[in-house]
């Protein structure tokens, strides 16, 4: 596993990543390995990630939403890093793929901790309307944190990055919509 030294530095380069430091994406190792091991972060986050979806929804069988929520993240997860990869692959930076895909698994950690605030109302019951400019405001630093760590970790104009990143959203966004569509199909049998 990671050894006290490397998690120092990756814990240190998210919070430089965090504030905006160019310094902290050169804190993962580009290697197949780490990137490997980094995986396990979104697997940690994976069960939050899905309860909170399920949550909003709570007029619905909560299993089934589970089921379609797992679904719906790991394919949007899945077809975000393949448009990575592609572009990668277009403007010849797939060597630096790895080290992509490490610094923002780890970089989970930071936005799993930005959300716990609207997993925290939505576990004690709250509105979900009273936490929507915290939502917009965090959707919106996840897009400018992918795009930062799109722009150091593959070494490509910012620009590039930031349409990459709103890309992934419009992915993430149309798994809602594909979510909703089948649940309102399942809905009106």
């Amino acid at each position: 596993m990671l050894n006290k030294q490397d998690l120092k530095q990756h814990f240190l380069g998210i919070f430089e990543i965090a504030i905006f430091m160019r310094a902290g994406v050169k804190r993962f190792d580009p290697d197949f390995n780490m990137m490997l091991k980094s995986f396990l972060w979104p697997l940690v986050f994976l069960p939050f990630a899905v309860a909170t979806s399920s949550l909003v929804a709570a007029d619905q069988q909560f299993m089934f939403l589970l089921l379609f929520n797992f679904a719906r993240i790991a394919v949007t997860f899945s077809i975000s890093l393949a448009l990575v990869f592609l572009v990668a692959q277009k403007i010849d930076r797939k060597q630096y793929i790895y080290h992509y895909i490490t610094t923002s698994n780890w970089f989970e950690i930071a936005m799993f901790i930005l959300m716990l605030p609207i997993l925290g109302v939505l576990s004690f019951g709250g509105a979900l309307e009273s936490m929507q400019s915290y939502i917009i405001f965090i959707t919106c630093l996840g897009i400018v944190y992918s795009g930062f760590i799109l722009t150091h970790a593959l070494r490509i104009p910012w620009e590039l990055a930031a349409l990459i990143a709103i890309s992934m959203l419009f992915i993430q966004e149309t798994g809602f919509d594909v979510l909703e569509f089948f649940k309102d199909g399942i809905h009106s049998i």
